[in-house]
This record gives structure tokens, C-alpha cells and sequence, in this order.
């Protein structure tokens, strides 16, 4: 049984193979409340499963309405690599140089998806010398 949850605030998404257990196992009149024990799922999912298999005949999802994404994968990683080699560039030096035809927005959507933050580096100092003399001394003691 695969339970996978890509979004904190979501409910876990039940693979495609629990949902026709759920079925099966219906169909040899379990109830939905000794279903969900055994698959450790929650006893209205498995009656909304098997509800939807009875007005359907399946048990996969429905497409999504909306608007496709721009861009797919290839792109998203060329982005990504252009972004972990050229680290100082802007966005729009990032389009421009990876040749995406993404609008600006986009670009920084894709990159907040994948981690990426509008943050300056941290400076860290750098020891001279004198500071290296000064700690070896101090280790010394």
C-alpha cells in the first residue's frame, strides 16, 4: 500500500491499487469500517472509493480542469542548472541564457518549487594570518 502526501496541508493521496483493494474487498462484503483497518486508511475514504467505482467503473482520478503548466520538466531542469552555475545572475539573465520562454514570474515560481529562495548569501569573514597565529597560539595553551 503506498500513501504519499506532497503538500503538508493536504490529505495523504491513496495510490491507485489500494483504491481497487478497497473495491475488492467490498465486493466480498467487508465493511467499509474493517476495510479501512486493514489498510489503515480512513472508513469514509474507502466508502468514497467504492462510491465512486459504482458511479464510474473505475477508480482513477478524472483529469484536472485548468490550464496546463508552461514549461515541463526539461525545462524546469535546464533552469535549475543555469541557476546552480551562474548563482549572481538575475531571472531575466537566467531566461535569457538557458532560452526559456517562461515570463519572469514563472521562472521564480519554478525556482521557490524547487527550493531556491530570493536571499543574498551569507558573508562569512575570512581569517588572515594574524588571526590563524593568534588561535594556533590559543589551542597551544
Amino acid at each position: 500500500m503506498e500513501i504519499e502526501n506532497t503538500q503538508p496541508n493536504r490529505k495523504p493521496h491513496i495510490s491507485v491499487p489500494t483504491r481497487w483493494e478497497v473495491v475488492h474487498l467490498r465486493k466480498l462484503n467487508y465493511t467499509y469500517r474493517h476495510i479501512a483497518e486493514i489498510l489503515s486508511i480512513s472508513s469514509s475514504a474507502c466508502e468514497a472509493i467504492y462510491n465512486k467505482y459504482l458511479e464510474t467503473g473505475d477508480v482513477e482520478d478524472l483529469p484536472k480542469s485548468g490550464r496546463p503548466r508552461k514549461g515541463g520538466v526539461e525545462e524546469e531542469k535546464m533552469l535549475i542548472e543555469t541557476v546552480v552555475s551562474h548563482s549572481d545572475m538575475t531571472v531575466q539573465e537566467l531566461i535569457e541564457e538557458s532560452n526559456l520562454d517562461l515570463s519572469e514570474t514563472t521562472a521564480w515560481r519554478r525556482l521557490r518549487e524547487n527550493g531556491f529562495r530570493n536571499k543574498p548569501a551569507k558573508t562569512k569573514w575570512s581569517m588572515t594570518q594574524s588571526h590563524r597565529d593568534e588561535r594556533l597560539v590559543w589551542a597551544k595553551k
